[in-house]
């Protein structure tokens, strides 16, 4: 009986000595991040398939649609600029093969109003601003002049009736046949094709006031007609042109 009354005294002491008061403590427990500000960038080609300069578009411009794919983190502002490509000259984009080449132009907006990239005449770039981090199209229209060269057969077809006296041209409005402003190289040998052809069969005039010409590619009269002077060096026939053709037409 004893030995079992000592157990529970042995017992009860142990739970006694266990600690008699306990604390707690909190503390704070910095998490950070930094959120990198970046964008990645994918085109999607703009393709024009066939370009066909002697029917269908002899006067009719080809057109088609490309993409920039933007993605960046949300709120990182950005700037789209397009590049000259591989075969610029003379202020014009141009696609190539081999010794040939064909002029484009690439645009902001659907009008085809609006160049883009910056090392364009009259072109700019385009802002972006990330509302999510989803990948945004921005739309890239594409536009291939109608008729180009001099040896196009429709043109060469003008230039002979111009030639056999059949017909009259007024010499104007070369910024609608280029996009090289503000001296539009690329439209002077369709001028020097007419003047050779035949100069008593043709007049000069600016074109004034140019509708719907944005007012960053707006000509300036007075350049038109020194452009004019500097495409036509010989003075007799600079007046046959501005001159003597209208007199014979009009002043009657």
């Amino acid at each position: 009986m004893k030995r079992t009354v000592l157990s529970l005294i042995a017992l009860t002491a142990l739970v006694v000595a266990a600690p008699a008061f306990a604390a707690s403590q909190t503390a704070n427990l910095s998490v950070t991040a930094s959120v990198a500000a970046n964008c990645t960038i994918t085109t999607s080609p703009v393709a024009f398939g066939a370009y066909d300069p002697v029917s269908v578009n002899s006067a009719t411009n080809l057109t088609a649609n490309g993409a920039v794919n933007v993605a960046c983190t949300k709120g990182t502002p950005a700037t789209i600029d397009l590049g000259n490509g591989g075969n610029f000259s003379a202020g014009s984009r141009r696609m190539g093969s081999g010794s040939d080449f064909l002029g484009y132009s690439l645009f902001r907006d659907a009008a085809l109003t609006q160049p883009w990239g910056s090392g364009i005449a009259g072109g700019a770039t385009e802002a972006y601003n990330a509302a999510t981090k989803a990948v945004t199209a921005v739309t890239v229209y594409g536009m291939v002049p109608a008729g180009q060269g001099v040896n196009d057969p429709n043109f060469q077809a003008l230039v002979k009736l111009v030639g056999d006296g059949h017909a009259y041209v007024k010499l104007s409005a070369v910024y609608r046949l280029s996009t090289q402003f503000p001296d539009y190289p690329d439209a002077k040998p369709l001028h020097d094709a007419l003047v050779a052809a035949n100069p008593e069969r043709l007049m000069w005039g600016t074109d004034w006031p140019h509708p719907s010409i944005p007012a960053e590619v707006m000509p300036d009269d007075g350049h038109l007609l020194d452009l004019f002077h500097e495409w036509t060096p010989d003075e007799q026939m600079r007046r046959r042109i501005l001159v003597d053709t209208p007199a014979r037409l009009f002043d009657r």
